[in-house]
């Protein structure tokens, strides 16, 4: 015979094991960029880092992309990696120096800070959109046409799917500062510290695709209008008077548009992780697993005591 408490602690129980499950990831999805009204496809998640791309109807070689990364006082970088690990396949990272933006394609050797270096697998040049470049106290954000960015040495797999291919993507982030902001070649700090993060996600390419990526492919400084173009990787200075340059913007730069539609893609922890994945989990941080496990412990104490 059941104690009369059994139910009650039992159900107590329950609630502290969900309380100790990792929050499912963000939803991927279609994203319109306050500042330059671009649509995207891409993925944010709850500390503000966000990765939206657009492609032509007839998608070649380059792409429109927005990297959105949190900052600490400013330092910190961001960054989105072309494949389930992190060594090998191009990375697009993004930090500030001062009030300048920037923006340069590496690629990592092995796994430590030092081994992040200079992409040379093929030509690649950054073209800032500087309505959407902007650094302030808590969010770096970066807006670009990445010339030469889809090819076959960028990607550490060939996309999945026909009609729409799929393709895997990692990201990271870190509020650590890198070694030296003025350099562009400068060394990463570790993203796997305290306060920074790493994940994955697929975007479906055909999502991406828009009627609208010429127009917005002309905002691009340099290159796209006849004028040289800016030297790759850049340095943008952020527009001064943009409003959402100010301290008190909102942590997500990337707000749903008013047509703004649900990804159909794979929730991050829904998807078919490729093998060997350096991706496929994130551990969740020791001081929020405790305040979890605590709320746990509340309520079987609870329990018992009613």
């Amino acid at each position: 015979m059941l104690h009369p408490r059994t139910p009650k602690l039992l159900g107590a129980l329950f609630l502290a094991c969900v309380a100790a499950v990792p929050a499912r990831a963000e939803h991927a999805g279609r994203y319109t960029d306050v500042a330059t009204n671009i649509h995207s496809r891409g993925h944010n998640d709850a500390s503000g880092y966000l990765f939206g791309m657009m492609t032509p109807k007839e998608p070649g070689t380059d792409f429109i992309a927005q990297i959105v990364a949190p900052l600490v006082d400013g330092a910190g970088w961001g960054g989105v990696c072309f494949g389930s690990s992190m060594t090998g396949p191009l990375l697009l990272v993004t930090w500030a120096d001062g009030d300048q933006v920037m923006t340069a394609g590496r690629v990592a050797e092995d796994y430590t800070a030092a081994g992040t270096v200079p992409y040379t697998a093929n030509s690649i040049t950054i073209y800032p959109i500087k309505q959407g470049t902007f650094v302030n106290s808590t969010h770096i954000s970066s807006t670009f046409l990445c010339e030469g960015c889809i090819n076959s040495d960028s990607f550490d797999t060939k996309p999945t799917g026909r009609s729409n291919p799929s393709v895997f993507f990692g990201y990271a982030y870190s509020p650590t500062p890198v070694d030296d902001p003025s350099d562009i070649d400068t060394r990463l700090s570790d993203h796997t510290g305290e306060g920074g993060g790493y994940g994955g996600f697929r975007v479906m390419l055909g999502d991406a695709k828009s009627d609208e990526y010429d127009r917005y492919a002309a905002m691009a400084g340099g290159g796209r209008d006849g004028m040289p173009p800016d030297p790759s990787p850049s340095a943008t200075p952020a527009p001064t008077a943009s409003p959402t340059a100010s301290p008190t913007t909102t942590p997500l730069l990337l707000a749903p548009g008013p047509t703004s539609e649900a990804w159909d893609g794979c929730w991050e922890d829904e998807c078919e992780m490729p093998e060997g994945s350096d991706y496929s989990h994130r551990e969740i941080p020791l001081a929020e697993l405790i305040a979890l496990v605590v709320v746990g412990l509340v309520y079987v104490v609870r329990a018992f005591m009613s």
